[in-house]
């Protein structure tokens, strides 16, 4: 009996059709003012695709997650999507059936692009910019002087 952490060879990928899979559910937070909208992805993806998806929500959370006060949605959202994506990074590679090679414009046999990780992403500045401003305005200017 197949286990939730096992890849699943016989499913293959909503997004190219590799196989294995995992079931997997991103999430991306926008916040404004005082409301909060998460969008969802879900279904079964391969390593490649599940990757992308998770940076893609990671980085969209990243610039719209803490423009309001429910701003605290947004690191809960974040490390529900990394737990999540632990499971994609011990997929081994898609491997694709020796079907006919996909007409142009068509995804299956190719894998989403995985873009830059989340750590070298400029979608990093915004939060570190709007906590050293809100750290500014806490603590006001400094007099250093006697």
């Amino acid at each position: 009996m197949k286990t939730p952490e096992e890849p699943d060879w016989l499913q293959t990928c909503d997004h190219c059709g590799g196989a294995p899979t995992a079931f997997g559910t991103f999430k991306s937070s926008t916040v404004i003012l005082i409301g909060v909208s998460v969008g969802t992805q879900l279904g079964d993806f391969c390593r490649d695709c599940g990757i992308a998806i998770y940076r893609s929500a990671q980085k969209q959370s990243l610039v719209a997650g803490w423009w309001g006060l429910p701003f605290l949605a947004t690191p809960i959202v974040m490390t529900q999507n990394k737990r999540q994506a632990e499971r994609f990074l011990r997929l081994p590679p898609p491997s694709y059936d020796d079907g006919p090679v996909p007409e142009v414009g068509e995804r299956f046999g190719r894998p989403l692009p995985m873009g830059e990780p989340v750590s070298r992403s400029p979608a990093l500045i915004v939060p570190i910019v709007l906590g050293l401003l809100i750290l500014g305005f806490c603590c006001g200017p400094l007099d250093f002087y006697p």
